[in-house]
């Protein structure tokens, strides 16, 4: 079974777990990381600490916030330990739909033209 953690600064995260819920109902396998203003430390040991308890079998979509934040690079550095991560930054509510959807596992060029798609989807109306 896929795994899906979203990860980010404030409540971001959260919030977007809160309307895939509204969506999709009850998601197997969906965990939410957040990084508080007030925090001494990083992010970096809390998630360390998730993806542990996740394990190295299933594959783990870890969705972030913004490219190059202090959240994203925690997760791209924790690439190094567990092998089995793959981190999109930058997501979008239909990225984080798109892989949520039960049949999702797309990687590699499949991936990114899942990013892509979701990324014409963002327009001035």
């Amino acid at each position: 079974m896929k795994q899906i953690v979203l990860a980010s600064h404030g409540k971001f995260a959260e919030g977007a777990a809160d309307t895939l819920k509204m969506v999709l109902g009850d998601i197997p396998g969906l965990h939410v990381i957040t990084f508080e203003m007030d925090d001494a430390s990083t992010i970096e040991g809390p998630a360390r600490e998730l993806l542990k308890s996740i394990g190295t079998i299933d594959d783990v979509y870890v969705l972030t916030d913004m490219m190059g934040s202090s959240v994203n690079t925690a997760m791209v550095n924790l690439k190094k330990e567990f092998p089995n991560i793959i981190v999109i930054a930058g997501v979008n509510f239909p990225l984080i739909l798109s892989v949520a959807m039960p049949m999702f596992g797309a990687k590699g060029d499949a991936l990114q033209a899942v990013v892509d798609e979701c990324k014409s989807g963002m327009i001035v109306c």
